[in-house]
């Protein structure tokens, strides 16, 4: 169950980083692992709780790398629809998508920094000896 769960989470990353709407992403996903659409949405709601390790997983910085080359390819796709637009609602829902591509962006360099940032953080408390490792956390809970 666990592995349908995280196999789910890591397509649901690939459908929307490849500039799938949510809904299409959520019904087909449902549909896929026959859980509720709702399942579904939880998931993408509670995203930054598990998004971390899916991106600890894989290589982060490849994985970071492909994302941003996909969400560039979106953007020009969607500045090339709005330049071609021949309505105003096409060239708002185009400069929408751009806005949303904007947002999820910042939101996957602001994951990547942290994870970076987290694990510097971590190794400078070690040195300093003010993070205990696991080791040392069992040794002392045994006294």
């Amino acid at each position: 169950m666990r592995a349908n769960l995280l196999e789910r989470r890591l397509e649901m990353v690939k459908l929307r980083s490849s500039g799938f709407p949510l809904s299409y992403t959520v019904n087909n996903l449902a549909r896929k692992y026959e859980v509720s659409t709702r399942a579904v949405y939880k998931d993408y709601q509670n995203r930054k709780t598990w998004l971390k390790g899916i991106l600890e997983m894989k290589d982060p910085e490849t994985f970071f790398l492909g994302l941003l080359a996909r969400h560039e390819e979106i953007y020009k796709k969607a500045a090339f629809e709005h330049l071609k637009a021949d309505n105003s609602s096409a060239r708002v829902g185009a400069l929408n998508l751009m806005r949303n591509i904007n947002k999820d962006f910042v939101e996957m360099v602001v994951l990547q920094g942290f994870s970076k940032d987290l694990g510097e953080i971590e190794e400078k408390l070690r040195e300093m000896g003010k993070l205990e490792t696991s080791a040392d956390t069992t040794a002392n809970r045994l006294h």
